[in-house]
């Protein structure tokens, strides 16, 4: 194990560049990991198998993760994949996404945008809900809390199109094959 730039037990420091890079290259049917984290915590805290954040100083952009997924095989390429567990009782989140309001700029608990330069789909979001069981089962939920004195939406949506092709603000289709 090399450690550089060490400045705590588990810390690793870069005053410019990079401070951390996991890579990793192979030729190999099982999955590679470039970083890989874990926690385990058996009592009632937070477990964080990775944390990542960023500070409030700078002009530029601030990302606390970042992630890019680039293919060139006929699979299909994340650049973020969430998945949850919980055999107990409680909530389960594939991906949970909160922001706090301080500031005065537009606050976003998820962005999310797709371009594509193929005559395959781009979707910004794609969501798929399965349960098995008899719950129900949502692809997409949006609430809006009354707190505040603006407008209110749950959901709201907005398209643009500069072509021939059909542009809609909300496409929605529903289908049930039992009762």
């Amino acid at each position: 194990t090399i450690f550089v730039n060490v400045i705590g037990p588990d810390s690793v420091y870069s005053s410019s560049g990079t401070a951390f890079l996991g890579k990793v290259e192979g030729y190999t049917a099982s999955e590679l990991s470039g970083v890989e984290g874990y926690a385990s915590n058996t009592y009632n805290g937070h477990a964080y198998g990775g944390l990542f954040s960023t500070s409030a100083e700078g002009t530029g952009i601030h990302y606390g993760l970042k992630a890019d997924g680039y293919g060139s095989a006929t699979v299909n390429t994340y650049g973020v994949l969430g998945s949850a567990t919980n055999t107990s009782s409680g909530n389960t989140h594939g991906g949970r996404f909160t922001v706090n309001t301080i500031g005065t700029g537009i606050h976003y608990a998820l962005s999310s945008n797709a371009s594509s330069s193929s005559t395959s789909p781009s979707y910004g979001i794609d969501a798929t809900a399965y349960n098995t069981s008899s719950g129900d089962a949502y692809g997409g939920r949006f609430s809006a809390l009354t707190n505040g004195t603006g407008v209110h939406y749950a959901l709201s949506a907005e398209a643009a199109g500069s072509s021939s092709s059909a542009v809609y603000g909300l496409n929605l289709t529903a289908s049930n094959s039992s009762t």
